[in-house]
């Protein structure tokens, strides 16, 4: 599951530097309160592997499985993005275009990891470390907020991955 991860991390940060932090999730914008805040700079992404399901035997120790994995973009949303009635057109024009921004955002994680089959991690010899798993499918996504005025793209994929043990 490292490499997965260590790949999704590379293809992200190597195609997206206007992101601030990538990082596996562990709980950053789980916040219990009003008053809860973790260290976390935005806008971000979090990687979360959430397991492994139909573990297939092949040869010797090896397997092979299907992993779903979750993509958060998490954004603080502090810019002004309303539209009222009477609301000068450049005005309008500016607070429309920084809601679309963050949904571009979104769309862009995606256009990145749809298909993804890694194939960039390399060792000191140039050698392939993340050819044991299959193109990225996304299988849901979901959009929602989060206390302290935070925006949550979330998006699960799912990846056939193969643990080869020798």
């Amino acid at each position: 599951m490292e490499l997965l991860f260590l790949s999704l991390q590379k293809q992200l940060a190597d195609n997206m530097p206007e992101i601030a932090l990538i990082d596996e999730d562990y709980g950053q914008l789980n916040l219990n309160s009003e008053d809860d805040t973790y260290p976390v700079t935005f806008p971000c992404i979090l990687i979360g592997i959430r397991g492994t399901q139909d573990w297939k035997n092949l040869a010797g120790k090896s397997q092979k499985g299907d992993v779903t994995g979750d993509i958060k973009l998490a954004i603080d949303c502090y810019d002004d993005t309303h539209h009222i009635p009477g609301m000068d057109a450049n005005t309008k024009a500016l607070f429309s275009s920084k809601a679309v921004k963050r949904m571009q955002l979104a769309k862009k994680v995606h256009l990145l990891l749809q298909n993804f089959a890694g194939k960039i991690l390399l060792d000191e010899s140039g050698e392939t470390l993340d050819k044991y798993f299959m193109p990225l499918k996304r299988s849901s996504s979901v959009f929602y907020n989060i206390p302290h005025g935070i925006k949550v793209y979330e998006q699960s994929y799912t990846v056939t991955v193969m643990d080869i043990l020798i």
